[in-house]
């Protein structure tokens, strides 16, 4: 089940429900080096509503897909 979940000031785009846990994936450009503390609030905040966050750089969806699906996968089948 793909879920779209709106909470004040941002949108989590793809999550999966699996065995009642939720994963978010979350795809980083440079400009979260610059708002590592609001992403780590962010984080918490799913973190409490039963949301897991996976994090993926954008340079490694680029150049290393086959890492990030297989972290994906890895995650999904836990």
């Amino acid at each position: 089940m793909n879920l779209k979940i709106r909470s004040p000031g941002y949108v989590i785009e793809l999550a999966r429900k699996m065995r009642l846990n939720l994963i978010a994936i979350e795809i980083d450009g440079d400009i979260h080096k610059l708002r590592q503390e609001y992403d780590e609030y962010r984080d918490n905040f799913l973190k409490s509503i039963g949301i897991s966050t996976l994090r993926f750089t954008y340079e490694d969806v680029i150049h290393n897909i086959n890492h990030v699906l297989a972290d994906i996968k890895k995650n999904l089948i836990l």
